[in-house]
């Protein structure tokens, strides 16, 4: 589990320098808008959303200097199989339609 956190945060040391193209805001009109790396960087918090989400700050470049600071084993996968499992819907779409038409009472 660590070498995999270690993995991210290396990863996102190594978006740092494809000029930005990997850090973007969302326009008013919903078009994505690139945005540069923020000067200094550290310390940043990095989310890796699956199967599951954990939540990492990341303190400096140097090796192993971040912190697991939250996140959860269920994620979209888990959500979409007791979506299955327990309504009529087959898609992630037709799952989130269901949640959002839902009674939270029942």
């Amino acid at each position: 589990m660590f070498l995999a956190y270690q993995r991210r945060c290396s990863g996102s040391q190594v978006a740092e320098v494809n000029d930005g193209a990997d850090l973007f805001t969302i326009g008013e009109n919903g078009e994505g808008l690139p945005l540069p790396w923020p000067d200094p960087l550290f310390p940043f918090i990095l989310v890796n959303m699956g199967s599951g989400v954990s939540i990492l700050r990341v303190d400096s470049a140097e090796e192993r200097d971040f912190v697991r600071v939250g996140g959860t084993a269920c994620g979209g996968g888990t959500f979409l199989g007791l979506a299955r499992a327990l309504t009529s819907a087959t898609t992630f779409d037709e799952a989130l339609e269901l949640a959002a038409t839902g009674d939270a009472k029942h």
